[in-house]
């Protein structure tokens, strides 16, 4: 061998029955390729799903939307006023309802007693619908305090006794006779003026008006009134009445006052 030459690397051999390691390493390399391809690889999850983008709004409709909400505002306001109102007036028509006497037509059965002196020369006779029987009651205990003075005598306007004294004035409804008369001049509001106490009080005539004549009638028999005449006349024109009409003149049958037809009886 001449010196400059190199030798050529020999191959080396394995020796019989030694398998290649370099021969069997792309055998093992496709089965943990196979093996990684048979293992499940986790699902992505689902992109959640984004909001719309908000649209922007204009001048004009954003004029709009502050409209429309006053409006609502507005319409809220109004309806709870009105509401409101309505409630307070109906509790006050209650209140007012409740202060108020309700003559019923069993206020009148029976009729006050008779009270004072049959010989006493100022004489009250009444015959009672229920529009005027507290009225009455009211002039029966006002009345008792001069005996001697003034008789007043009470009957139902369905009793015998009351349709005389309807058809004996010419009268169709419940009435008060001072002393036969059923007309009065008195003096009201500075001048003198024609009462007639038929028919409810409040609507034909007012209860001072009855107060009046018979303040009047008392002046003309005796000269004088009873010294404590206004004090025992307050309870009667303090007193509060609820009438209801139903005619044209403000006193029908519902209403109590009016005279029922000749021939019918009725207690005193």
């Amino acid at each position: 061998m001449p010196e400059n030459e190199v030798p050529e690397p020999r191959e080396e051999q394995s020796a019989p029955g030694v398998p290649d390691p370099e021969a069997s390493a792309p055998a093992a390399t496709e089965a943990e390729a196979q093996s990684e391809e048979a293992v499940p690889q986790p699902e992505a999850p689902p992109s959640t799903p984004q909001p719309p983008a908000r649209r922007a709004y204009g001048p004009k409709e954003k004029a709009l939307i502050a409209v429309l909400m006053l409006a609502i505002v507005a319409g809220v306001y109004i309806t709870v006023r009105n509401l409101r109102r309505q409630y307070l007036e109906a509790k006050a028509q209650t209140e007012a309802a409740n202060d108020m006497t309700t003559p019923l037509a069993y206020d009148i059965a029976p009729a006050p007693e008779p009270v004072g002196s049959p010989d006493a020369k100022v004489k009250i006779v009444a015959s009672m619908g229920h529009c005027i029987a507290p009225a009455m009651k009211e002039i029966a205990k006002m009345v008792s305090a001069w005996p001697d003075k003034v008789r007043a005598e009470f009957y139902t306007l369905e009793s015998p006794e009351g349709q005389q004294v309807v058809q004996t004035h010419n009268a169709s409804r419940a009435c008060v006779i001072i002393n036969d008369k059923l007309e009065f001049t008195i003096r009201k509001d500075g001048k003198e003026q024609r009462v007639r106490l038929e028919g409810p009080p409040g609507v034909e005539y007012q209860l001072a008006d009855m107060v009046e004549a018979l303040r009047a009638t008392l002046q003309q028999v005796y000269g004088e009134v009873p010294n404590d005449f206004d004090e025992r006349a307050a309870p009667l024109l303090s007193l509060k009445l609820k009438i209801e009409p139903t005619g044209k003149d403000g006193c029908g049958k519902q209403a109590g006052c009016e005279a029922p037809q000749k021939g019918g009886s009725g207690a005193k």
